[in-house]
């Protein structure tokens, strides 16, 4: 009986479904019980996983990032990636769409700021590259886009009572929910979500525009670590509508850390109260 359902974010293109569930499954079971809220069974629990949707055809596992392309910051094509690298860099994360227009230093700039920050420690710019061209693939291939949501939608059931999205996975998880107001969803949480920043507004499904327009779901509670510079704009409300924004801190090296979203009480007083 699937009654919540977990929607990862950027990566996980070699970690299995399981592996991942049983992360998600941990934490949340340790804040629920750090918060003193009923345990929830880990069968009542699944996970869409789409991240081996972003292997190449033939790649093999491993444990590093040798597998990922030899991108650099003047491979970031003008428009949205440039203007997402500038979001998350915490440069401009309300800038208009469309309208930067970096010079390739600034990109670069950007990219140092990234690899010198907590969020991507040690980073290889590469990995910061791949980062956001995977963004940019998701909101513009639309066999890829069509193959993750068709995972949601697989994993959905008619038990599910609370959707989590975490990251990408709550773009992710807020179009599928925009495009099914049929399912009986009550709760819908994000976590570390990048949903307010302006160069996403238009690419979304339907686009937010700051209309109101929303999931149908009875209550949307968004939790955005301070830290965090993926959830730059910590505040969806203003863009959705009736959404409860909360406030919390996850530290510096783990701003994005979806442990430490799991276990902190705003989420799991969400998840709880949506399941009864």
């Amino acid at each position: 009986m699937t009654r919540v359902v977990f929607v990862h974010g950027i990566g996980h293109q070699y970690r299995s479904r399981a592996i991942t569930k049983t992360v998600w499954y941990q934490a949340l079971a340790q804040g629920l019980d750090d918060s003193h809220l009923p345990p929830v069974p880990e069968t009542d629990l699944e996970m869409v996983h789409y991240g081996n949707c972003f292997r190449a055809v033939g790649a093999k596992g491993t444990d590093d990032d040798s597998w990922i392309p030899p991108l650099g910051p003047a491979d970031l094509l003008a428009g949205f990636e440039t203007d997402f690298l500038a979001a998350i860099a915490a440069d401009d994360p309300a800038a208009d769409p469309g309208k930067s227009g970096y010079l390739p230093g600034a990109v670069q700039a950007m990219v140092r700021r990234l690899q010198a920050s907590e969020l991507l420690p040690d980073a290889a710019a590469r990995t910061i590259v791949w980062f956001v061209r995977q963004v940019h693939r998701y909101l513009t291939e639309e066999d890829l886009r069509a193959r993750i949501q068709e995972r949601l939608e697989s994993t959905v059931t008619s038990d599910t009572r609370v959707v989590v999205g975490h990251s990408m996975g709550s773009v992710v998880a807020y179009e599928g929910l925009m495009a099914h107001p049929e399912w009986e969803i009550d709760t819908f949480v994000t976590l570390g979500s990048p949903l307010g920043l302006r160069v996403l507004g238009p690419r979304l499904r339907p686009p937010a525009n700051g209309s109101g327009k929303r999931p149908d779901v009875r209550r949307w509670v968004n939790v955005a670590a301070v830290e965090d510079t993926v959830s730059a704009v910590k505040e969806l409300a203003p863009v959705f509508g009736d959404v409860e924004d909360f406030l919390i801190s996850n530290g510096r090296r783990r701003a994005h850390d979806i442990a430490r979203y799991l276990t902190s009480s705003e989420a799991c007083e969400a998840i709880a109260r949506g399941l009864g």
